[in-house]
Formats: C-alpha cells, structure tokens, sequence
C-alpha cells in the first residue's frame, strides 16, 4: 500500500470505532506526514478525527464496561479504564450506558 492507502484503512479503522484509536490516529498523521498530503487529501478533517478520538474512547469505555458486567476478575484495572476512557473522551456515564450506581457495584466486588 502506498502512503494515501495506509493513512486512508486506518482512518476507516477510526471512523467504525476502535480500541486502537491511539495508535489509529498516529498513524493517519504518520502516513499523510510522510506521503506529503493533507487531511483533505485523505477525505477527513481536524473535526472528524477528532470525533474519532472521542468515539475511540466510547469504544474503549464500554469494552471494559462490558467486561466489569460479565465478572472480570480484574476489576480495579477495568474500572480504572472505564474511567481513564471516559474522561479522556470527554464523555458521561450515560454516553457509555452506565450510572454511577452501577460503578458503585463493582467497585464493591473488587
């Protein structure tokens, strides 16, 4: 694949919501960095990764949402990721599907 290419599947990746989006968004900007082009060469914009930022986070909160609802024996470090996520999104509980009460209980089994 070629610069455009590379930069163009991992934005694919940010826009249908990955837990990698850290690594997503580095690599969009690597690969339009190193072929010479612009976002708009690419069909995104500051805003739109942006918004694949917070949707990366969504994605990353309710994953370890999910695993604190299935039991994970990792509770403290599967809360400390609900909340590392939410925060860095910028989103409230409710963005995830989850109430402070519902936190409250798994905090209570870890």
């Amino acid at each position: 694949m070629n610069y455009r290419e590379e930069a163009q599947f991992w934005l694919d990746a940010l826009r249908k919501g990955t837990q990698q989006h850290r690594a997503a968004l580095g690599y969009v900007d690597e690969y339009t960095k190193e072929g010479g082009l612009t976002l708009k060469d690419i069909g995104t914009t500051k805003a739109e990764l942006e918004k694949c930022r917070v949707l990366g986070c969504k994605v990353n909160a309710q994953f370890w949402l999910d695993a604190l609802r299935k039991g994970t024996q990792q509770h403290r470090a599967a809360l400390g990721y609900v909340d590392e996520y939410t925060k860095e999104g910028g989103l409230t509980l409710k963005d995830i599907g989850t109430t402070k009460a519902e936190l409250s209980s798994f905090k209570q089994v870890a």
